[in-house]
């Protein structure tokens, strides 16, 4: 029998995110992302990110289990910024700290 889960966990036990890109000689790598050479993310493990302003171009994964991932694409790492994003979070977790 198995024991309850922890709050904000996955009950199955499976991970949240599994993700590859495995550039090697069997894939290409020119194209794979477009023009993007900087992929910049967010992510929320355990529970779901609350609601918040998004920065444009960016995207909202809300993953099968209890966690949400947001993605900008960009092509210069100065461009991909997701602070906006990332400073609702240490806000939002601030406030439930109180």
């Amino acid at each position: 029998m198995s024991s309850p889960s922890a709050p904000g966990s996955c009950s199955t036990g499976a991970p949240l995110l599994a993700e590859d890109l495995d550039l090697g000689p069997a894939r290409p790598r020119t194209g794979v992302l477009g023009p993007a050479r900087v992929i910049d993310t967010v992510s929320v493990l355990g529970r779901r990110a609350p609601g918040m302003p998004s920065s444009p171009g960016s995207h909202r994964l809300e993953l099968d289990g209890p966690g949400t991932v947001i993605r900008s694409l960009s092509t210069q790492a100065h461009l991909g910024c997701l602070t906006t994003e990332w400073e609702s979070l240490v806000l939002a977790e601030a406030a439930l700290a109180i």
